[in-house]
């Protein structure tokens, strides 16, 4: 009996031992404490979406992690499997079965429309003589107008401005309406062009006293969002929506069924019906078609802004938009992260050039919505507004606010810019969706660039000034900061990126937009006004 006694004891005083292991602090692979971590982990299987970003809003810096051996960018290393080449021009994955969504208000039609016929320009009307006396508007007035009178100054024109930037845009009008415009936000940290009464004898400056910057032609380059937009020609004043079977609304999320020969045009399905839509004005859902490449929409769950490496308030950690959801397409969770159409086929051709050398997109924001873009700006500006270096970090000469976060619409609410990084891949297998092979990266590791992505700063920026960035190959002549001259991998980012037609940022090494994208919506662009929340993803 004792025996039997000794025992019960003694597994008592076991267990009693093993709870007291279990109940001690949570260990750092518990998931609770892993939730909010800013990149997937290594192993990557798809995003957690059990989780949601922090809401601290502390100003003091972030602690200094645990520093780790800094991956080496090695030019010759690859892959050690086969994989799926894809051709220039072309995508990972067909577009059927792939989500859309409509950039701006598009009609749907019930078949592919017959395109509108040229009209020929109307005669110009016979020119008065020039020693006329009185004209239409002021008969009584006499024209004085000699025949070899000098012209006028360059400049002196009330037509368009030759100084500007080839395509640049204007913030303050709403390019989605062709006979209205609407302000958008203006920059306090920015000049104003059209102050009244200016003496243009004098450098124009902006409220912190710095000047404008001008090109060596004179031509101002204009910060990111505040560039004068061309004018668009009206429009006839028929409904262009007549005959449609449906309008569907900025945002609305449809299904690719079919692309017609010039691939100009989709097939979709919607809510709103089944029909044939403009794919130029369209966005697609980028992992449906590049699914290889590695997505982490941190504004979604945990927003990584920062400055001089601080927390932004009312910012940092922030979840600001739908987080994604399970694909079917690709059978995982991923997020939604659209951009437009044609500039997608430019970054699966960036996305190639990295796969050769081992490496991987590793995509943080493609569409933005407006609604976020002017939170970071507002939050920015007041701090730079309290805090001198921030203020010197984000608005000192030759930079302004709005090289770092845009006042206006960036180009992130049209659709064609990215903020993406590099990392090395690990490990990696074959995949089959809907009969096609592609690559998944299970295995990976981000590159040490420049400053943390998001760092909104000149820290971050890619070129020792402003460069237009609206030229498609200004950049190629602009003087390189060390910070980015000296850092192979993102180098090596921005040559995928410029070899597959997409242009840099000089503010912000990891932001790159694609200018022929730009030309091709110029008459109809986005202006942000809607969330990307749904996925109808199916196999193609």
């Amino acid at each position: 009996m004792r025996e039997k006694l000794s025992i019960l004891l003694l597994a008592a005083l076991l267990l009693g031992t093993l709870a007291a292991c279990q109940s001690g602090p949570a260990s750092q692979s518990d998931p609770k404490r892993n939730e909010t971590s800013s990149s997937p982990p290594s192993a990557y299987l798809g995003p957690d979406f059990s989780g949601s970003g922090s809401a601290d809003s502390s100003e003091q810096p972030a602690a200094e992690p645990e520093r780790e051996p800094v991956l080496e960018f090695d030019p010759g290393y690859a892959l050690d499997i086969d994989y799926p080449k894809v051709a220039k021009g072309a995508l990972e994955l067909p577009v059927r079965g792939a989500t859309g969504y409509a950039s701006v208000q598009l009609p749907l039609w019930e078949s592919i429309p017959e395109p509108k016929p040229e009209t020929e320009p109307e005669p110009e009307a016979p020119t008065e003589p020039e020693n006329q006396t009185g004209t239409d508007s002021d008969p009584g007035t006499e024209d004085t107008t000699q025949p070899d009178a000098p012209s006028q100054p360059d400049g002196s024109s009330q037509g368009d401005d030759p100084s500007l930037p080839d395509g640049a845009s204007n913030p303050e009008e709403d390019p989605s309406a062709f006979s209205e415009q609407e302000a958008a936000p203006v920059s306090p940290l920015l000049p104003d062009l059209a102050q009244d009464g200016a003496d243009s004898s004098q450098p124009a400056t902006d409220p912190t006293g710095d000047e404008i910057i001008y090109t060596p032609d004179d031509e101002i380059i204009y910060a990111p969002g505040e560039e004068p937009l061309p004018e668009v020609e009206s429009e006839p004043e028929e409904d262009p929506f007549e005959g449609a079977l449906a309008v569907l609304d900025p945002g609305t999320a449809f299904t690719v069924l079919e692309e017609d020969e010039e691939g100009s045009w989709w097939l979709v399905e919607c809510r709103d019906g089944t029909g044939w839509i403009e794919n130029r004005y369209c966005l697609i859902n980028l992992p449906d078609v590049i699914p290889s490449m590695v997505y982490n929409a941190t504004n979604s769950y945990d927003s990584q802004f920062r400055t001089l490496g601080r927390k932004i308030p009312n910012v940092t950690g922030q979840s600001f938009y739908p987080r994604g959801s399970y694909n079917y397409r690709l059978e995982r969770n991923e997020f939604m992260m659209p951009v437009l159409y044609t500039m997608s086929k430019h970054i699966c051709q960036a996305q190639q050039a990295a796969l050769a050398q081992g490496n991987t997109l590793v995509l943080y924001e493609g569409y933005r919505p407006h609604e976020v873009q002017t939170t970071v700006y507002k939050a920015l500006t007041a701090l730079s507004r309290n805090d001198s270096n921030i203020k010197d970090a984000v608005a000192s000469a030759p930079w302004n606010i709005s090289w770092f976060i845009a006042g206006g619409y960036s180009n992130h609410q049209r659709g064609f810019a990215m903020d993406v990084t590099l990392a090395r891949i690990n490990r990696a297998e074959i995949q089959t969706i809907g009969g096609h092979q592609v690559l998944r990266v299970r295995e990976y590791e981000e590159y040490t660039m420049p400053t943390p992505i998001h760092e909104l700063s000149k820290a971050a920026a890619t070129y020792t000034a402003p460069v237009a960035s609206h030229s498609p190959t200004a950049w190629k002549s602009a003087t390189m900061t060390d910070t980015m001259a000296n850092c192979s991998p993102a180098l090596a980012l921005q040559r995928y990126c410029t070899d597959a037609g997409l242009t840099p940022l000089a503010s912000e090494w990891w932001h790159f937009n694609d200018l022929k994208t730009r030309t091709s919506v110029l008459d109809n662009l986005s202006v942000g006004g809607y969330k990307i929340s749904t996925c109808l993803s199916t196999a193609p």
